[in-house]
């Protein structure tokens, strides 16, 4: 079995340059969407529709409201533990904290971003007053998780 320092040797060092541009085309990809879906009459035209499913039959209404049902903090928190455990059990302390920080600053900073940040203008009439749901807290969480599982994951798992 290699050493810790042949793995260090042989892990891959990051293209730091790649990872600046990824974070930075990410950053505008969200300013856009915001500017695109909760800035605009018509983006906040569709968020009701969306949330209400409308144009949808009533099986795929059902499946969506079940799934969104499961997506929770709880559910985060069920997910991140186990990867965590995991990762410990593979003697692997930093992906396992790398993980835990990673997912809680995921939502952490989805929530400060649509409660603080940026501000839904009312543009349409509304029968009820609709939260402003950018960025969504349950694709937060699904992303999340799916990204602490990667990072969990064996490096053969990742490549498949």
């Amino acid at each position: 079995m290699p050493s810790v320092a042949d793995r260090t040797a042989q892990a891959p060092r990051p293209n730091v340059a790649a990872l600046a541009v990824l974070a930075l085309a990410s950053a505008i990809g969200v300013l856009l969407g915001y500017a695109l879906w909760v800035r605009t009459r018509a983006g906040q035209h569709l968020d009701p529709d969306a949330f209400d499913g409308r144009g949808i039959s009533a099986d795929a209404r059902h499946a969506a409201g079940t799934l969104i049902s499961t997506i929770s903090i709880g559910s985060l928190a069920l997910a991140i533990g186990f990867l965590a455990t995991l990762a410990l059990v593979r003697h692997r302390r930093t992906l396992a904290l790398v993980a835990i920080v990673a997912s809680g600053g995921a939502v952490l900073t989805s929530e400060l971003l649509k409660l603080v940040v940026f501000e839904r203008p009312p543009l349409l009439p509304s029968a009820r007053p609709f939260h402003n749901s950018y960025p969504s807290g349950h694709t937060t969480i699904a992303y999340a998780v799916s990204i602490a599982a990667t990072i969990v994951a064996p490096p053969r798992l990742r490549r498949g």
